[in-house]
């Protein structure tokens, strides 16, 4: 895209779709139609009535677009952000708010504010420390939260780590490792097995995977080869293959599986 040239939108100003080099509006701009750029750059208020394809998006205002969008390296939202389809992007990071009526994909995730998504989220590291919420399930590698969590299907990734502050809730979970703990107290020290009551941070279904380690965490059944049950969690059935260890009253049934 050498040879498109600039748009610059400063004022209140509607523009057709097409191709452009690099995109900036800081005042209040319409794209009507398709939109493909280097790069999509939005202090101000933006609307784009069409699929959207860019190599960059900064959005530090407001942003709407009325289609689905392809971002081939980075997307930095710190104002708000909405699209109506599904959305495909290298890396992201979140410090403000986005929705999107479709399914996400990324190579790489971090919400330190707020993510709604209507469909899916596929992504190889997801990383939140606020807010996400998907209607549907969620696959990764690597999972890291200690914000508020909702997802509505499964959640497939080969390490999860939830450090806690709020309350979160899984439809069901499938993973190798899985740590669930409140975050550290004063100092840096917590305690695994404790008789201070809270109410359970984590609401889940079903755990299934390999190493298992929960606290505060309210489950139906938890399926695992090595399984901690720590304080503040209740669980109705655990089924383990080589070990399983819990807190008084944690557990309601234990069955080892041969």
């Amino acid at each position: 895209m050498n040879d498109t040239i600039d748009l610059h939108i400063s004022g209140s100003s509607a523009m057709p779709g097409g191709e452009y080099g690099q995109v900036h509006i800081s005042g209040s701009g319409k794209i009507n139609g398709n939109l493909k750029c280097e790069s999509l750059c939005c202090s101000g208020a933006a609307k784009i009535y069409g699929n959207t394809e860019t190599q960059s998006i900064s959005c530090s205002g407001a942003v709407s677009i009325e289609g689905g969008l392809v971002c081939n390296t980075a997307m930095k939202i710190s104002g708000s952000g909405k699209c109506s389809a599904d959305v495909e992007v290298e890396t992201m990071k979140i410090s403000g708010r986005f929705k999107t009526g479709g399914a996400l994909k990324a190579r790489e995730m971090k919400v330190s504010g707020s993510i709604q998504i209507d469909e899916s989220l596929q992504c190889e590291r997801l990383e939140v420390s606020g807010q996400i919420q998907v209607k549907g399930g969620v696959e990764a590698e690597t999972v890291y939260l200690s914000g508020s969590t909702e997802i509505g299907g499964l959640l497939n990734a080969e390490d999860i780590r939830i450090d806690h502050c709020g309350t979160s809730k899984i439809e069901e979970i499938g993973c190798t490792t899985i740590c669930v703990r409140p975050q550290q107290e004063k100092g840096g020290f917590f305690r695994f097995f404790s008789s201070r009551k809270i109410r359970p941070a984590l609401e889940v279904g079903t755990i299934e995977a390999d190493q298992v380690e929960l606290i505060e965490t309210t489950a139906k059944v938890v399926r695992g080869r090595d399984v901690v049950i720590g304080h503040g969690c209740s669980i109705d059935r655990v089924e383990f293959t080589n070990s399983c260890r819990a807190e008084k009253d944690t557990v309601k049934e234990q069955v080892k599986i041969s």
